[in-house]
């Protein structure tokens, strides 16, 4: 391993939440790129602390140590850290969100559901609001352009519409 890895810890200034990531960019710079995290910046905006980094040339030293702290700090199971899966040091952020991955979201965001009666004042407002196609009809182009994109879509079964 030839260039520099880091790893380092990300703590969101408002809630608190700790990411724990690796990278070869400046890692106070980086913002990090974990599923859950970067969710987290999204909704609650990017106010971040980088509290600690440490710098690896040696890649047994860095997974070695990455895994050790991931596990010491129970990373995944932890309401403190926006981790979904242990970090190693050497991959890079999920592609994609496995269904025990879905479980761990689910798990952490029930805390930030909006409560039954900011759902009422939802409903309310939306319900207020008027359809935005109200009294208007698509034009023959629009129809034939939303044909033609929704022609070789998947239905819910799965299977694929074919255009006629």
């Amino acid at each position: 391993m030839s260039n520099i890895t880091h790893l380092y810890i990300k703590k969101h200034n408002q809630t608190g939440l700790m990411y724990f990531g690796k990278t070869v960019k400046n890692p106070e710079s980086y913002t990090g790129s974990g599923v859950y995290w970067t969710s987290h910046l999204k909704k609650h905006g990017n106010d971040v602390s980088t509290l600690w980094t440490k710098a690896f040339t040696n890649k047994k030293e860095l997974n070695k140590y990455a895994l050790e702290y991931s596990r010491k700090h129970n990373i995944v199971e932890s309401n403190n850290y926006a981790n979904l899966k242990e970090e190693d040091g050497l991959m890079g952020g999920d592609t994609g969100i496995s269904p025990e991955g879905r479980k761990i979201i689910s798990e952490k965001s029930k805390k930030f559901r909006h409560t039954e009666e900011t759902k009422a004042r939802i409903r309310k407002a939306r319900a207020l609001q008027k359809p935005t196609m109200l009294g208007k009809k698509h034009s023959i182009e629009t129809i034939m352009k939303i044909k033609k994109a929704r022609a070789n879509q998947k239905n819910i079964r799965g299977v694929i519409r074919v255009a006629t």
